[in-house]
């Protein structure tokens, strides 16, 4: 049974998910008041402004403590702030054949995947650990995470899971993408447990909720849009946005090359190239932030 907390922790990762790619959508960037609107979540909120405005606030300092990249421009007269992402420092560069980086990865599959091999053998929390670079790369290295076994108060922490809901919502979307000329291809829950090492029961709870967003008179075409139907018709993905993975933050890669150097040490090139696809730090966005705490998880919320 999913408890409580972990459906208010998937909820809440959303709700972040869904704003960060309604924001990144909108070419010249959206003022709050435009999503307010768009984001189901908000729009119950409609009739209680303070409290809208508190949790719009609070996604975007979550999403910023997680090196999501939303900038604030004052556009107009007056002035009126407009938020934007800096999709470069958020997505995973598309895979090219004169891309260094890429080939360097792609070399290297096998290595990454004997790490994978290895979570379930590992206590929860390393295995945690190491799971959020693992799947930024799944797809496009072709990785098979097994199950492992996840500490509870982990899926109770919604900046914990919006990086696991988005690399599971990624996989069902390219995944669908192969079924379909069009995209959008059920895929059975049984298939992505496979590919992602989540367990059954989770993954139809994210998709659930997902696809059962807050009812609005207003509501408007999402970016994302999740379909889910019973658990053995599977789920379905519709979202051009939602075709690259997320860069693994900075502090995800730490953990990577730590649990590395004292079990399974990498070779200096596949370092130098997941330091590249790295987001936050000094990787490709050229920003150097200071590292999150402990050893890549982030905090509670």
């Amino acid at each position: 049974m999913i408890s409580h907390p972990v459906v208010r922790a998937i909820d809440k990762a959303l709700r972040m998910m869904t704003l960060t790619y309604e924001i990144q959508a909108a070419r010249w960037g959206l003022p709050a008041a435009s999503l307010h609107r768009l984001i189901p979540w908000y729009q119950v909120l409609t009739n209680n402004p303070r409290a809208l405005e508190r949790m719009f606030e609070h996604d975007k300092a979550d999403l910023r403590q997680l090196d999501v990249p939303i900038a604030t421009q004052l556009v107009g007269d007056p002035p009126e702030p407009r938020y934007r992402v800096d999709v470069n420092r958020l997505q995973l560069p598309a895979r090219g054949p004169r891309d260094a980086q890429w080939a360097v990865l792609e070399g290297h599959a096998p290595l990454l995947q004997a790490i994978a091999d290895r979570l379930p053998d590992m206590p929860g929390q390393d295995a945690a650990a190491l799971s959020f670079s693992l799947l930024a790369f799944r797809q496009d290295l072709g990785l098979q995470i097994p199950a492992w076994s996840m500490p509870q108060n982990l899926l109770t922490n919604a900046r914990v899971v919006l990086e696991w809901a988005h690399a599971i919502l990624h996989t069902v979307e390219a995944t669908g993408r192969t079924e379909s000329t069009f995209g959008g291809a059920p895929v059975p829950v049984r298939e992505v447990a496979a590919l992602t090492g989540f367990s059954s029961d989770f993954l139809w709870h994210l998709a659930d909720r997902g696809a059962n967003t807050p009812d609005s008179d207003t509501a408007e075409t999402q970016v994302v849009r999740v379909v889910a139907t019973t658990p053995e018709e599977g789920i379905a993905v519709v979202s051009r946005e939602l075709r690259r993975g997320w860069r693994p933050r900075r502090v995800h890669i730490d953990a990577l090359l730590q649990w590395a150097a004292a079990n399974h040490p990498l070779p200096p090139d596949l370092i130098a190239a997941l330091r590249s696809m790295q987001r936050g730090g000094s990787g490709a966005s050229g920003v150097a932030l200071p590292p999150g705490p402990g050893t890549g998880v982030p905090d509670a919320t």
